[in-house]
């Protein structure tokens, strides 16, 4: 089975003056995007103990037993999760894709096969914020054939067939 035909159900993802054709990758290139923006993904959540520093702050100015209790179970846990460098999950890895960064990532990757010379630094330039970056997140998803909830109509005013 040729792979091409596989990987070429897609659409048109429009951004400013340019018009790219979007398309499903091959699982190699899947996977590869994946590990991409799991690694904004990770940049996103920063430095663990850096996020808890007002916390312990707070604990440490109240100079009582049960708030050391608490500072030793907030560092223990920061501890395990960085030693771990666990993969971040898929709903990071789907938040991370409504990035400016992410967006345009996914955009490079689905995009390129058919305009070789495009550039992921190029389509960085253009997608500086998050509203461009939740507009290509959704015409990513629309032009392959996604469903998204935060999309869909209300409860009860679908159009169902009766």
């Amino acid at each position: 089975m040729d792979t091409k035909q596989v990987s070429n159900s897609g659409g048109v993802v429009r951004l400013g003056d340019l018009s790219l054709y979007v398309q499903q990758l091959e699982l190699r290139l899947e996977q590869s995007l994946l590990d991409g923006l799991r690694k904004i993904a990770k940049e996103a959540s920063g430095d663990y103990l850096r996020a808890v520093e007002p916390m312990l702050d707070r604990l440490a100015r109240m100079k009582t037993t049960e708030a050391a209790a608490r500072s030793a179970i907030i560092i223990e846990t920061v501890a395990r999760m960085e030693a771990k460098q666990e993969l971040q999950g898929i709903d990071a890895v789907i938040a991370a894709s409504k990035t400016p960064k992410g967006a345009a990532l996914e955009l490079w990757y689905r995009a390129r096969a058919g305009n070789p010379n495009l550039q992921l630094r190029d389509l960085e330039a253009v997608i500086v914020d998050a509203e461009i970056a939740l507009d290509v997140h959704f015409q990513i998803q629309e032009a392959l054939g996604a469903k998204d909830d935060t999309k869909s109509e209300p409860a009860g005013s679908g159009n169902r067939a009766a």
